[in-house]
């Protein structure tokens, strides 16, 4: 049961927030307020309240920051505005007011371009989404009768209650996709990221060394099962998350971006990275995170070795196979035998482990066929029952669980906006002028996109990364198409983000 202090930190988010859009600009206060509110919020605290989504650690940061984001942007954008015009001197002629060319000329006025291609596809892939909840309780009319119970049909109700659950999912990302356009706002997300890691550094040593309390003394509850938290005679750390799992995939995460940014950095500072790097490794490795580690080992010389070009590719690869892993694994093309061997000669408990996992994603994914373009929805109904009504089922990965419920409308809805950017960027290389700072962000998503197929970690930060990477992609397809407007200073910092100087916008 939580405490006092679990509320009070999730009412008084806000409050929080609004000292980072006091003191940053947009992008780097609406990072700060939903990396942090999901490192840090307490797990269970949820007011549920009528015809909401509950009230909780992934809703309140994401509405924070979008609410905040709005305002303030308003703010600076008629301040700005008014400003302006009463400097401007009566004589001044309508050229005058123009954005400046390099050479001090007027920009010619150019017709409104047409609507962005990524933005037809983005919003494309979100009607997909939620028009397809009302699919699902089209096709879910029925209840399923069970020997001791009866899981009852989908309702009107249920259809707008799972439509208005995904769109809270995606606050995050769409907050990004509106705010998080330059690179300086993705070195800041880089930034965030290692930072934030370095501070769970320190309290997962706390937590390996005296176990997983963290949250039961500052929070008052144990947010999951103790006995998945005992590894190889110690602790896995928890803190502040709802599974030890997502602080492995968390520290992964911040090795990668500390290993981007010692690659764009000036060597000066690029140690420091380094540094870092090897420091969250070593705590990534003490953590028990064998899925963590194992994907930090193989994309790490990717970020720090390989040209942009390789870079793009492997993250559109890797975008690629979580994008049709289903059909794989319903075809038997993906060799799973291979890899539970591989697993069986790192640790025999994880492999036991990832066996049962396929097991169930067998057995899930034979469930998900019945009705493969609806789901089953809510209700536990995607799960597999024996013939005295007992759930014999237990889902781990984000797939299987979309699959499951929204089924294959929803699942490429929702993975489409995940992995598409890698894949657009691979498409778009040339005319995107790509550099280490684009791909290498690409990779960090590939990451993550690989642990949605064991764990369920479709988090706030992921779906972050994903909004950035849609919006810097249009950002730079319109600016080096000619179709946006691009000042000179901008053009510069984009092209020069192997060296991370970046020249300020002229005020």
């Amino acid at each position: 049961m939580p405490n006092i202090i679990a509320y009070i930190m999730l009412f008084f988010w806000p409050v929080i927030s609004w000292g980072f859009f006091r003191a940053f600009d947009i992008p780097k206060a609406v990072i700060l307020t939903i990396v942090l509110g999901y490192l840090f919020l307490p797990v269970e605290p949820a007011i549920d309240l009528p015809l909401l989504p509950p009230l909780d650690k992934a809703f309140v940061p994401s509405l924070t920051a979008l609410l905040f984001a709005w305002l303030f942007s308003s703010k600076e954008a008629t301040t700005d505005d008014i400003a302006s015009r009463r400097a401007a001197a009566p004589s001044t002629t309508s050229a005058q007011l123009r954005p400046q060319t390099p050479d001090g000329e007027p920009e010619p006025w150019r017709k409104p371009r047409r609507k962005s291609r990524t933005n037809l596809m983005i919003l494309v892939l979100i009607g997909m989404t939620l028009f397809g909840c009302w699919l699902t309780y089209a096709a879910n009319t029925t209840p399923i009768k069970l020997p001791e119970e009866t899981l009852p049909a989908l309702r009107p109700y249920d259809a707008a209650s799972m439509a208005l659950s995904i769109a809270v999912q995606l606050l995050a990302f769409w907050v990004a996709r509106n705010h998080l356009r330059t690179p300086e706002a993705q070195i800041a997300l880089l930034r965030v990221l290692v930072f934030s890691a370095l501070a769970y550094s320190a309290l997962a040593l706390i937590e390996l060394r005296l176990s997983p309390q963290l949250n039961n003394w500052i929070y008052g509850f144990f947010p999951h099962e103790w006995r998945q938290h005992i590894r190889n005679g110690g602790y896995r750390p928890i803190i502040f998350l709802t599974h030890g799992l997502r602080v492995g995939m968390f520290l992964s995460l911040g090795i990668m971006a500390a290993a981007l940014l010692a690659r764009t950095s000036e060597k000066q500072a690029r140690w420091k990275w380094l540094a870092a790097c090897l420091w969250l490794f070593v705590i990534l490795f003490l953590s028990k995170n064998l899925g963590a580690v194992l994907i930090t080992l193989i994309l790490l010389p990717v970020l720090l070795f390989f040209s942009p070009r390789l870079q793009i590719l492997t993250a559109a690869a890797i975008s690629l196979l979580v994008l049709f892993y289903p059909i794989g694994r319903g075809t038997d093309r993906i060799p799973v035998e291979r890899m539970v061997a591989v697993m069986e000669a790192l640790s025999p408990e994880r492999a036991s482990s990832f066996q049962y996992r396929l097991d169930n994603e067998a057995i899930l994914l034979e469930r998900a066929n019945l009705k493969p373009l609806t789901g089953w929805g809510g209700y536990n109904r995607s799960r597999v029952y024996d013939e005295w009504g007992k759930d014999i089922s237990t889902v781990d990965g984000q797939w299987i669980l979309v699959i499951g419920t929204y089924g294959w409308i929803g699942f490429l809805g929702q993975f489409g906006l995940l992995c598409l950017p890698a894949l657009l960027m691979w498409r778009m290389r040339k005319r995107l002028k790509v550099d280490v700072l684009l791909t290498g962000s690409a990779v960090l998503l590939a990451g993550n996109l690989v642990d949605l197929i064991p764990n369920s970690s479709a988090v706030p930060p992921l779906w972050l990364m994903a909004g950035a990477m849609w919006s810097q992609i249009d950002n730079r397809r319109l600016a080096f198409s000619g179709e946006l407007p691009l000042r000179q200073e901008t053009r510069r910092a984009v092209v020069s983000t192997r060296r991370t100087k970046f020249v300020p916008r002229r005020k």
